[in-house]
């Protein structure tokens, strides 16, 4: 549990470092695919119960008055993909390899006979279970965003078991392996549920400004499996009470998506006053190159005779009043 301390810690510290060093917008990502990673601590429930075949212990195992048999640890991933309703609530799935193997000891259940080694009347015998249990779960999920980064998950599982054996190891007697969850006349769950909640922490690894997002996020869950093994009495229920895991999770999640980026139109660069040269006053008509390569269209108005003569008056080298 120590490493799981320094795991949980880290993504804490890491996540106030990300929040305070960040100071660009986090772009909106509607939609987003990928893998996660992890492992699970597993504490399981064995549920009183015929489980092992033994002429030395001639009754059901494991005590109804103990609630935490064991525990183990076991792999957790798979891929996930997810959906922004809104900016705060998203909704999402995973396809997962869920492992909840444990070691449970049953030392409360066949009491010692007197004389056996050093032990007293009354002492038990410490018989080992070693469960073999993974699953391939369909993990249906919502998430509740608070800010950018922050979010809390909660959602359901339906698991389909992909191993359920067992190793038993009585004490003082012979260890069998690969022993069936269930015996020829007890009931066999290949499908099982799960609740499972817990917290995350989105770290954009891309540029904010880039269309093309990666996405780290660091999560810790909790989970618990129910109805693993049918029952064995007709007083039990295969709620709880054959065999339930609950597991502390940690691990990563690396995503990818599509950013929302707005189309930014650049503003034309100022550009200086187009200057107009005027062609040479000994000319009527005048071609004149355009300035910078910048074309630009005038519109001028004007009126010109319709033969270059003029005429004068009878008498008079004056230019008369109606040419001026």
């Amino acid at each position: 549990m120590n490493a799981m301390k320094r795991f949980i810690f880290f993504i804490c510290v890491g996540a106030i470092a990300h929040n305070t060093l960040s100071a660009q917008s986090t772009p909106s990502v509607t939609a987003r695919w990928g893998l996660h990673l992890g492992g699970n601590y597993n504490i399981a429930g064995v549920g009183f119960g015929n489980w092992a075949k033994d002429p030395n212990r001639n009754a059901a195992q494991f005590s109804e008055l103990v609630y935490n048999d064991g525990s183990g640890a076991g792999l957790y991933g798979g891929i996930n993909m997810q959906v922004a309703l809104s900016n705060r609530f998203h909704l999402g799935t995973r396809i997962s390899y869920d492992n909840r193997s444990s070691i449970a000891n049953d030392e409360k259940s066949f009491p010692k006979p007197s004389g056996i080694l050093t032990s007293a009347t009354g002492q038990y015998y410490n018989d080992k279970y070693t469960f073999h249990t993974d699953y391939l779960t369909m993990e249906p999920f919502f998430k509740v965003y608070f800010g950018s980064h922050f979010h809390l998950t909660g959602g359901v599982s339906v698991g389909l078991a992909l191993t359920k054996t067992f190793d038993y190891a009585p004490e003082g007697g012979t260890r069998q392996t690969d022993l069936d969850f269930a015996q020829t006349d007890s009931i066999k769950h290949k499908i099982t549920g799960s609740g499972f909640a817990g917290v995350g922490y989105d770290i954009f690894l891309s540029d904010p400004s880039t269309s093309n997002q990666w996405i780290l996020t660091p999560y810790i869950e909790s989970s618990y499996m129910i109805s693993q093994r049918g029952v064995d009495f007709t007083n039990q229920h295969a709620f709880n009470d054959a065999l339930s895991t609950a597991s502390l999770r940690a691990g990563v999640s690396l995503t990818f998506g599509l950013a929302d980026i707005a189309e930014r139109v650049e503003a034309p660069a100022a550009s200086e006053p187009i200057k107009m040269v005027e062609p040479p006053s000994t000319e009527l008509f005048g071609l004149v190159e355009p300035i910078d390569g910048v074309y630009a269209k005038r519109i001028e108005r004007a009126e010109f005779p319709l033969r270059p003569f003029v005429f004068f008056d009878q008498g008079s080298t004056d230019i008369p009043s109606r040419y001026k």
